[in-house]
């Protein structure tokens, strides 16, 4: 079952008018999925952060956030690091990252260093889980939905070879409450198990998920 419609387009797979509203709205659904498994994922995420402040850190590091990323970091400030009820094995595949931490991960990456694109292109900034997890592409002044990438170690693809790639955070949170609502994912007490066989074969191929 599709959650929500989606079409190709020449990056990747993208749901039907992506958007920050539709993003935050999918965000609370995701989490409320999750809690229905039973996996506690809001003792283990930080309250969001204020728009202010979320562009604030991002100037630290000259850039300019697309939208849908201050709306990510506006509806959740990723995995609460260093609390004790904080699993990071309550998320379903990778875990988000802080602002704080992905802006520190960053830091650390210099062109050079890191993998396929993000060796040269400095656009790209992660925001789940390394040393892989995905990574959003995040052009200055450019308010379309970003390029979402898994991030793969070795991996060099453009924006035109996108096997690993889709449009918007949207469409990764709707792939993943399809994947939820597919029975691809079950708590057994202490982590979220996937069954990949049951996610689509063209979804699972890409490695956003897990």
């Amino acid at each position: 079952m599709v959650y929500r419609p989606e079409h190709d387009t020449l990056w990747g797979p993208c749901v039907d008018l992506p958007s920050p509203a539709l993003l935050k709205k999918l965000w609370a659904e995701f989490v409320l999925a999750v809690q229905a498994l039973g996996a506690p994922i809001e003792r283990a995420l930080n309250p969001g952060l204020a728009e202010a402040e979320i562009r604030r850190q991002f100037a630290s590091i000259d850039v300019d956030p697309n939208p849908e990323l201050v709306a990510w970091f506006e509806s959740h400030n990723g995995w609460a690091r260093g609390v004790a009820s904080a699993s990071p094995f309550v998320f379903p595949g990778p875990h988000p990252m802080s602002l704080g931490d992905a802006i520190s991960w960053y830091r650390r990456e210099p062109l050079g260093i890191g993998y396929g694109e993000m060796k040269w292109d400095p656009r790209w900034f992660r925001v789940l889980d390394p040393p892989y997890g995905i990574a959003v592409r995040n052009v200055p002044g450019d308010a379309d939905p970003p390029l979402v990438r898994a991030v793969l170690s070795g991996e060099l693809q453009g924006e035109f070879d996108p096997p690993h790639q889709i449009v918007s955070l949207c469409t990764w949170l709707s792939w993943q409450l399809d994947s939820i609502d597919a029975g691809a994912y079950r708590w057994d007490g202490t982590a979220l198990r996937p069954d990949e066989a049951k996610v689509p074969p063209k979804r699972a191929g890409t490695m956003l998920l897990f």
